[in-house]
C-alpha cells in the first residue's frame, strides 16, 4: 500500500500503528479524517463558493454537489439548485430568475440556461475586444482607456 501513497497520504500512513496499516477500514478512516471536509467546513465553503473566471458551469456544479453531499448525503436536488444559482454571477442569476419560475425548473434546466447565458455574454465581450473596444463600468471605451 505505501507504494501508491503520495506526500501527505504517506505521512499519515507512516504515522499509523502497524495493526492499523494492515486493517483497511482503519487506514481508510485515518485518511478520511486527515483529508476530508467535515460538515461545518463544507457548509462554510459552500457559502463562499462562486463560479470562478474561466470555470465551466459543469465543474462548478460538480463541486457544489460534492459539498452538498458532505453536508447531507440525502440532500434533495433543490438544495443543489439553490446553491448553484447563488454561486452564479449576479447578471446570470438575474437573467435566469427573469426567464422562469425557479420552482418549475430542474437543476438540469438551470445548468443549460447558465451555460447559454455565460456563452452568450463571453461571445459579446469577445466581439467587442476583437473590434478594439472593451467595456468599463458599462461604458464603451477604447483599449487605451479613452471613452468613446
Amino acid at each position: 500500500m505505501p507504494l501508491f501513497l503520495k506526500m501527505g497520504a504517506f505521512v499519515v500512513y507512516d504515522g499509523l500503528a502497524e495493526s492499523a496499516k494492515r486493517e483497511y477500514s482503519e487506514l481508510k478512516r485515518a485518511l478520511e479524517k486527515a483529508f476530508c471536509l467535515d460538515r461545518v467546513a463544507a457548509f462554510s465553503e459552500l457559502c463562499r463558493r462562486r463560479l470562478a473566471d474561466n470555470e465551466s458551469v459543469d465543474v462548478f456544479v460538480a463541486d457544489v454537489k460534492r459539498l452538498v453531499r458532505v453536508i447531507d448525503a440525502n440532500a434533495c436536488e433543490e438544495w443543489v439548485k439553490s446553491a448553484v444559482i447563488v454561486g452564479l454571477p449576479m447578471a446570470v442569476q438575474q437573467q435566469i430568475k427573469a426567464a422562469c419560475s425557479l420552482d418549475d425548473r430542474s437543476l438540469a434546466d438551470i445548468i443549460v440556461m447558465a451555460r447559454s447565458i455565460i456563452k452568450s455574454e463571453s461571445c459579446k465581450v469577445g466581439r467587442d475586444q476583437i473590434r478594439g473596444h472593451r467595456f468599463n463600468a458599462g461604458k464603451r471605451v477604447q483599449n487605451d482607456g479613452e471613452r468613446l
